[in-house]
């Protein structure tokens, strides 16, 4: 029996099409009909703003009125060939392409982050409150200004004597940084 859904119709298909805010869509079950411009909802759209392109190619839902001519893109929709990146029902994972991914796991309270580009971070001030910091690469002071880094820092520190002023040099510290 088919309800009285006041006009409205629920379809799935494929973004044919995107710009901000919007996408084109093709229903496979309407004859591969390609809608107009259809706007995609979001988390918020006033003063905070989340934004997202839709990928060509990408499956997707939508309500459209009786004659498919207006509506809306509910959202993406994870399918076979395209799954879901978070691995268990505590880890959200937001991933972009296979460049960028953040995780977050509710039950162990780790957060992660991937890139292979630069990670910037601007603000006023940032403070690690953590009993220990770990760094497996080196780390850089004054980066934008020729500083140096810490281990050659610690090699100039190791190394370094002063003029004594009973003549000559004195050694290099006893303990090593």
């Amino acid at each position: 029996m088919v309800k009285n859904t006041g006009g409205v119709s629920f379809k799935t298909g494929i973004v044919v099409e995107a710009k901000a805010g919007f996408a084109k869509v093709q229903f496979a079950e309407l004859d591969d009909l390609v809608s107009q411009w259809l706007p995609m909802t979001f988390h918020k759209t006033s003063i905070d703003k989340s934004a997202w392109w839709l990928d060509i190619g990408e499956h997707v839902q939508c309500l459209l009125d009786d004659r498919l001519e207006d509506g809306c893109i509910l959202g993406a929709i994870y399918s076979a060939p395209t799954p879901a990146p978070a691995i268990s029902a505590d880890e959200t994972s937001l991933q972009f392409g296979n460049k960028v991914i953040f995780k977050i796991n509710r039950a162990t309270g780790d957060v992660e982050v991937i890139t292979t580009g630069i990670f910037t971070v601007t603000a006023l001030k940032i403070r690690f409150q953590t009993a220990l910091l770990e760094v497996t690469g080196e780390i850089k002071d004054l980066c934008d200004a020729l500083g140096k880094t810490m281990q050659s820092m610690r090699q100039s520190y190791n190394a370094h004597g002063h003029a004594d002023p009973q003549g000559g040099t004195t050694q290099p510290p006893n303990n090593a940084m």
